[in-house]
């Protein structure tokens, strides 16, 4: 099973949600609007993943990670099981 972070970033002063355009190039969600995030390596733990996904995504660095989820759900794509973690980050 692939296993996959993504980080659900608030703007407190602006209540705004960081989104990120994923490109056209990707398979699955070419164009499409999301929260950062990505896969995570093995070995690798789920903060570290979530650290690496968004400097790689939008060269931002993590302050602070929730260390529990917001949502973690087992769901299909493509035939690929799937574990989705959602978390908080600022």
């Amino acid at each position: 099973m692939r296993h996959f972070i993504l980080l659900m970033i608030f703007d407190k002063e602006k209540a705004r949600l960081l989104a990120v355009k994923r490109a056209e190039s990707d398979s699955a969600f070419g164009g499409m609007w999301g929260l950062p995030g990505g896969g995570v390596n093995d070995g690798e733990t789920i903060d570290r993943a979530a650290a690496r996904e968004l400097k790689e995504e939008t060269n931002l660095e993590i302050e602070h990670i929730s260390s529990e989820p917001f949502l973690e759900l087992t769901l299909t794509i493509k035939d690929t099981p799937i574990l989705l973690t959602v978390k908080f980050a600022s």
